[in-house]
C-alpha cells in the first residue's frame, strides 16, 4: 500500500493540510478495475485480456514510457531520448497526460467523459427521484473541467 501511494498521482497529498479530507474509496476503486463492460460478439477474449491489462497499468503508473523503457533496458534506449510527440520533454506517465503536442485531443477526451458523466448522474436522479445538482455544481467547477470547457 505504501508503494501504491508514492505513485505520481498521489503527489497531491503532500499539499493537503488535513488528510482526513482524502479517502480513498477502495469499493469504487475494485469495481473500476474488476469491471468488464458488455461486448459484442466481435470483441475477443484477447481484446478483453488487452482491456484489462491496460487498465491496471494505467492503474499503477506501468506503461512503457520512454523513462520507464530507459530504465528497464538502458542498454537500449540512451539517456538522451525524448518525447517523440513534443521532442523537448522526458516522456513519463504524467507526460502523456499533458504534453503540449496532446493537449487538444486530451481537452476533447476529457470533455466527452464529463458530458458522459454529466448526463448519467442527471438520469441516475430523475431515475432515482432525489437532486444531485449539488454534485454535478462540484464536478463543474472542478479546474480541469474549467479548463477543458473554456478552450
Amino acid at each position: 500500500m505504501k508503494d501504491l501511494l508514492t505513485l505520481s498521482r498521489f503527489c497531491f497529498l503532500s499539499l493537503l493540510t488535513d488528510f482526513s479530507l482524502y479517502v480513498v474509496d477502495w469499493a469504487l476503486t475494485w469495481h473500476s478495475l474488476l469491471f468488464q463492460p458488455k461486448f459484442d460478439d466481435s470483441f475477443t477474449l484477447t481484446n478483453a485480456s488487452k482491456h484489462y491489462t491496460l487498465k491496471f497499468q494505467l492503474f499503477l503508473e506501468d506503461l512503457p514510457t520512454l523513462e520507464f523503457l530507459k530504465r528497464t533496458r538502458p542498454d537500449l534506449y540512451i539517456e538522451i531520448f525524448t518525447c517523440r510527440s513534443c521532442e523537448d520533454q522526458l516522456e513519463d506517465f504524467m507526460h502523456l497526460f499533458i504534453c503540449k503536442k496532446r493537449r487538444c485531443k486530451m481537452q476533447l477526451i476529457l470533455n466527452s467523459y464529463m458530458h458522459h458523466l454529466l448526463v448519467k448522474i442527471k438520469k441516475t436522479g430523475i431515475n432515482a427521484n432525489r437532486d444531485y445538482s449539488c454534485q454535478i455544481d462540484r464536478i463543474t467547477f472542478l479546474p480541469c473541467w474549467m479548463f477543458s470547457s473554456t478552450s
